[in-house]
């Protein structure tokens, strides 16, 4: 300051010095701020300085002494609060040196502006006491002369010297927390030096006691010991009985667990429990119970724990409220450790005892389940013995099946108790990972009422039955999983010894459960491989009409799952409705049989079929498009649906190629539906196998819609064949007789070298007539050919009626030359006519073999047929009778009318004519078998009887049978074979 005539240099540096010496080497802070105020005295001049150190709790400063211009330095050694937007709270907060042109006028300097104005201060400068970001307190240095600036060097000496002091100021601080912090160590070797000298349990827990009263000063200090069986804590030592009425409370005597259960909970946990000045780690009504029991408003417990079981807890207690501090807790904590060994050391031989006890029950469960063949009685051995050892009521063990429900292995109660009835609920994920993560894989739950894990899955279950504490403990690593359960009807508190005998109880009866689950695996293995070879044995013996095989399929499924309903669902790729199929035990699922399903648009199908796994559904969870017309059966409640589908690439691997036609036509598309009522279990074990089985059901039924479909038009052809050929049969040899008549008229005619050339034609065409065994030659008689050449006219109309013949001939040919040649055109025809033309037919190979052919009764009857195709057949029968009948045999035909009652009213189909052939010729016994029971193919295959004309015979029946009629053949024991006709009459004229 311009008016001040400071020292030099030197003397300032030397002065600095000096102090700051002083500084660091005093301890008392009265004199360090006393050294510094005597410093700034002398060195700046300021008229007024003050310095106030902070105080951290209160928020304020309080004034240790100063210079002031009229001496008076009370005001000085007042205490400041500091309120917000203060000066003096800024200067603390932002640990920053401020300037202030006029104090006196300085509306933010609250009480020092008047103070200002009392002492005529202006400028003035306020610097904070800082050192390690902690502000100690503020220096206040004032000046008459308005806004102070100091030059650069007096701000360093003034920053060097406020950093000293707070420097000495800090290191007062620490040691004075240093000395004021209490010290465990000497007090804890107290304790073990007097557990060591001791003679009496008794003794040492009241030396721990007493060493802890006089360390952490409570009201009072407490060491209460827990009771297992009755489950609660009993005061055992410490100086209750030291305060006015406490000594005969009730509240002394012990806490019950049932009513501090979260208290019991911490210590079970090994946690430190701190209650004091509003704060408690428990809920709140516990710890209101817990300090109304204690008489306590404050309270510090720690837990004794021996062998990882809790055996009691040492509380310090005060009756006011409290901050614990750390040396406090660490003290406690330290002091119960030191209790637990001593506690754990005295009932070592019991402990002992207890560990050799159970060692022997282990043995004997190991023993009972290695040397029992039976498992349920080796389990009653291991329940007894665990029964009895843990004091307990129920012996429950259950193992989780296929589907993850639990089964009932084994169970055990007093004959008083009722048994578990049911299975309980499966384990949810929070379950299992509870089990996986606790100690020894075991939950030992105390009481329901406290303890409800567990109780939202199986306390429905148990609860009714008087359970009230249990175990659950998982049976090692048994897959699937296998658990344990002991249960008791009251609270109980399984100590660590419990837990460890039942964890490895549990491990010794997983072994046996995996003996047992790979011996039901083995069981099920060879079920269903059993079952697979069954089910193949089936598909190959199954009839081979597709109805027939489909039906078979079902009734074979519901044998072998007892299933009460199986049905299949057919449609063909362009269908939208699928027709239903169905082998049905209980009427009450029945599907109706106007049933009308949409496979296209049926969620649960589509899934099938892109999954082409099973798909299990109870009614409740089937999609919409599945519960419309599954609800149509009322007792359904659970179903399973196979798709049966064969796809491009699985054609492709059998090598064969589908016709666009034939997937249109068949139904190579189906789903296996299985269903039952509400609730049934199916055998998932027997899944895979009907997989395999239904996918070889598939390529079956694919592979016979395909021989159907080979075999009908095979069948077809054949008969288009026959038929075609019988036909140019026909038209042959009349074509040829109107040929050779025609060349009878013109043969006289002369210098006709083509009449020759055409007689040559007709010479050869009758040598191919005999060799097929039905031509022959009829020559005009001799009148005629006179006749024709004697009268010119006559044989020019003769000839004209003969082409008018050939006309007609080849109008009855044009049907052949159709797209559907084989189409039925049935008509009246004429018996006697047809009956005529067919002796015609076969009358050169009747000639040939001497044979005599007649017609008995022709009558005048009219048949409902195909004109073609009924001349066909009875020249096929009549060719085949002249065959089988020797040489000069004869061959009888009768007609025999077969009228019913209602013929009169109708025009075809109640009259019947019965045509009889008859003839000593001899026929294959077994091609006559075929042809009286079914298929000649199905009962002959590769055999030579399918050739003509054993063929020829099955294929009459198969057109005769087209329109109504029939064909049979029976073999008399004279010897005679019977062709027997029954063809539809029309009404006559």
């Amino acid at each position: 300051m311009g008016e001040h005539q400071l020292p030099s240099e030197e003397k300032q540096i030397v002065a600095l010095g000096r102090v700051l010496q002083t500084l660091r080497e005093e301890e008392n802070a009265d004199v360090l701020i006393e050294t510094t105020l005597t410093y700034l005295q002398a060195e700046f001049q300021y008229r007024l300085l003050w310095i106030g150190l902070y105080d951290r709790l209160d928020h304020r400063l309080f004034g240790k002494g100063g210079v002031t211009p009229t001496g008076d330095t009370s005001f000085l050694k007042q205490k400041f609060f500091l309120n917000p937007g203060d000066l003096l709270e800024q200067v603390v907060i932002q640990q920053r040196p401020v300037g202030i042109p006029n104090l006196s006028e300085e509306v933010r300097a609250g009480e020092w502006r008047r103070a200002a104005q009392q002492f005529g201060i202006q400028g003035t400068l306020l610097f904070p006491l800082r050192c390690k970001d902690r502000c100690f307190g503020v220096a206040l240095l004032g000046s008459h002369l308005w806004g102070v600036s100091p030059r650069a060097a007096e701000k360093a000496q003034l920053s060097v010297l406020f950093g000293g002091l707070a420097a000495a100021l800090y290191q007062i601080e620490v040691d004075w927390q240093r000395s004021s912090t209490k010290r465990p160590d000497q007090p804890m070797f107290e304790i073990l030096d007097q557990m060591l000298h001791l003679p009496t349990m008794q003794q040492r827990l009241e030396a721990v006691c007493t060493t802890t009263q006089k360390f952490v000063a409570p009201t009072r200090t407490s060491i209460y010991w827990y009771n297992s069986e009755r489950r609660y804590f009993w005061h055992r030592a410490g100086n209750r009985q030291m305060v006015r009425g406490l000594a005969n409370s009730n509240s002394a005597s012990g806490l019950l667990v049932l009513e501090v259960y979260d208290f019991y909970q911490a210590l079970c946990e090994g946690r430190l429990i701190t209650i004091g000045a509003g704060r408690s780690p428990l809920k709140a009504e516990s710890t209101g119970r817990l300090l109304s029991k204690l008489r306590a408003r404050s309270v510090l417990a720690a837990p004794i724990t021996v062998r990882e079981e809790l055996v009691g807890f040492l509380a310090v207690e005060g009756n006011e409220a409290r901050i614990w501090e750390e040396a406090e807790k660490n003290y406690v904590r330290a002091a119960a450790g030191m209790v637990a060994l001593v506690a754990g050391s005295e009932d070592v031989e019991t402990a002992i005892g207890q560990m050799e006890r159970d060692n022997l029950i282990m043995q004997e469960i190991a023993a009972a389940i290695s040397d029992n063949d039976n498992a349920q009685g080796a389990l009653k051995e291991c329940a007894i013995a665990l029964l009895e050892r843990l004091g307990a009521e129920r012996f429950l063990l259950l193992q989780e099946d296929r589907e993850g429900a639990f089964n009932i292995v084994y169970q055990q109660q007093p004959l008083n108790r009722r048994p578990v009835a049911s299975p309980p609920e499966p384990l949810g994920a929070d379950h299992r990972r509870l089990l996986e993560e606790s100690a020894y894989k075991l939950v030992a739950i105390e009481d329901w009422e406290d303890d409800e894990r567990f109780k939202s899955l199986w306390g429905s279950l148990l609860i009714p039955l008087g359970v009230r504490s249990l175990l659950v403990c998982r049976c090692g690593n048994v897959q699937p999983i296998g658990l344990l359960v002991i249960g008791l009807s009251q609270p109980r508190t399984w100590s660590v010894s419990d837990r460890k005998l039942v964890s490895v109880a549990a491990k010794q009866i997983g072994m046996l459960l995996h003996g047992l689950a790979a011996s039901e695996t083995g069981e099920l293995e060879s079920i269903a491989y059993s079952s697979l070879m069954e089910g193949l044995n089936t598909l190959l013996s199954l009839p081979r009409s597709p109805q027939g095989f489909d039906r078979g399929w079902m009734e074979y499924l519901a044998s072998l799952l007892s299933c009460p309903q199986v049905a299949i669902l057919t449609w063909t790729s362009g269908e939208s409705k699928a027709t239903v199929n169905q082998v049905v035990t209980d009427s009450s699922l029945r599907l109706p049989g106007t049933l009308t399903i949409h496979p296209d648009r049926d969620a649960l199908i589509q899934e099938a079929i892109k999954t082409r796994s099973p798909i299990c559904r109870p009614l409740a969870a089937l999609p919409n498009s599945t519960r419309e017309w599954v609800q149509r059966a009322s007792g359904i409640g659970e179903i399973v649906v196979f798709a049966v589908d064969i796809p491009a690439e699985v054609s492709d691997e059998l090598g064969v190629v589908i016709p666009q036609l034939t997937q249109n036509k068949y139904p190579l598309k189906a789903a296996i539906l299985l269903a039952d009522r509400a609730g049934r279990k199916w055998p998932r074990h027997l899944f895979p196998v009907l997989e395999t089985l239904v996918r070889q059901f598939s390529h079956f039924r694919h592979y016979l819609h395909l021989s159907s479909v080979s075999v009908a038009e095979v069948s077809t052809l054949e008969e288009l064949n026959w038929f075609k050929h019988r036909c140019l049969q026909a038209f042959h040899q009349t074509v040829a007789i109107s040929v050779s008549r025609l060349l009878e008229l013109d043969r006289d005619v002369p210098g006709q070298q083509g009449s020759k050339l055409a007689g040559d034609q007709s010479t050869k065409g009758g040598e191919q007539m005999r060799t097929t065994n039905i031509s022959h030659s009829t020559r005009p008689s001799p009148g005629e050919a006179n006749s024709a050449t004697n009268d010119q006219p006559l044989r020019r109309m003769r000839s004209s009626q003969l082409l008018h013949q050939l006309e007609n001939t080849l109008a009855t040919l044009s049907p052949l030359l159709n797209d559907v040649p084989f189409a039925t055109n049935a008509e009246s025809v004429p018996l006697a006519n047809l009956l005529k033309r067919s002796l015609r037919l076969v009358e050169s190979l009747t000639t040939g073999r001497q044979q005599l052919a007649r017609i008995h009764n022709p009558g005048n009857f009219s048949v409902y047929g195909d004109r073609l195709k009924l001349e066909c057949v009875f020249f096929e029968l009549l060719l085949f009778s002249c065959t089988n009948t020797k040489p000069g045999g004869r061959i009888d035909i009768w007609c025999l009318e077969n009228r019913t009652p209602e013929a009169a009213s109708q025009q075809v189909g109640k009259s019947r004519l019965e045509l009889l052939i008859t003839d000593n010729g001899l026929i294959d016994l077994n091609l006559l078998t075929a042809l009286q029971r079914g298929d000649i193919r199905e009962a002959l295959p590769s055999s030579p009887l399918l050739e003509p004309p054993s063929l020829h015979l099955k294929i009459c029946q198969r057109v005769l049978r087209s329109w109504g009629g029939e064909v049979q053949f029976y073999h008399l024991e004279n010897g005679h074979l019977i062709t027997r006709l029954l063809l539809l009459t029309t009404k006559s004229e």
